[in-house]
């Protein structure tokens, strides 16, 4: 994760750079095994990452839709 293209897959809150709407939300943000059993962190950025997706789907549901839009 990260904001530079060329060393990064995602954006910090998950969101693919080329990906359009996709977002990776477990494990597979790690880039290698952390050594140690990882479920409490995938919980943490699972949930951070989940509940930034629900506030930019509910922002999005917010606005206004445009002819063409989809």
């Amino acid at each position: 994760m990260g904001a530079d293209t060329s060393t990064a897959v995602l954006r910090a809150d998950g969101r693919h750079h080329h990906g359009g709407g996709v977002s990776v939300i477990d494990g597979s943000v790690f880039p290698t095994s952390l050594g140690v059993n990882p479920c409490e962190m995938i919980y943490v950025l699972s949930e951070c990452k989940a509940t930034l997706l629900a506030e930019r789907a509910a922002t999005r549901s917010l606005e206004p839709r445009t002819a063409g839009a989809a």
